[in-house]
């Protein structure tokens, strides 16, 4: 007797991904030129390097992010529904931190004198984009200066001397990285 065997090849696929990233940066991911071409597919990711595919299922799926710098793992489960083959396929995505971002200033001052501030990062290029907001209220920013040392003079509140919020957010234009500081200030 004759028998016929078919065999079907394992799904498979190249992994990509928008990384390089910052931290805490939202990764994306994506199964590409998958073989073979025929079949319906479904997807099973980990993303947190558990072992467990419990991270999503769809394809391209985006993770909310990953507060460590370095390299992470990830892997995706593709099962092809038609053949009932499946395969695992790896990779990984690096991940660098935030910048980390300093205010300086002569705070406290008395009324009339006026504060400098400074602003100084380390990591990244020499490049950056400085936004600062003098009277931050803790969710808006509102960008008052660019530059990254100024000297300010603040008004005299009329209920008399107080307190200001300042932000600092610090752009490395090369890496996408970004940082900030914020300070509160005496007048």
């Amino acid at each position: 007797a004759t028998t016929n065997l078919t065999v079907f090849d394992d799904p498979w696929g190249t992994l990509t991904n928008n990384g390089p990233i910052q931290a805490s940066r939202l990764a994306q991911f994506e199964l590409t030129n998958i073989t073979p071409v025929f079949g319906a597919f479904t997807f099973a990711w980990d993303l947190d390097n558990d072992g467990q595919f419990d991270d999503g299922t769809t394809n391209p799926i985006t993770w909310p992010g990953y507060s460590v710098a370095g390299t992470h793992d990830v892997h995706v489960l593709i099962t092809n529904t038609t053949t009932g083959c499946s395969s695992i396929v790896d990779g990984s995505i690096d991940i660098f931190p935030s910048l980390p971002v300093v205010i300086t200033t002569n705070s406290p001052v008395c009324y009339p004198t006026d504060m400098i501030f400074s602003g100084d990062v380390t990591g990244g290029t020499t490049t950056y984009q400085w936004n600062w907001d003098v009277d931050y209220d803790g969710t808006t920013m509102a960008v008052d200066f660019t530059d990254q040392n100024f000297v300010y003079g603040y008004p005299l509140p009329a209920e008399g001397p107080g307190t200001y919020l300042v932000r600092l957010e610090v752009l490395e234009p090369a890496s996408g990285s970004t940082g900030f500081d914020e300070v509160t200030v005496e007048v």
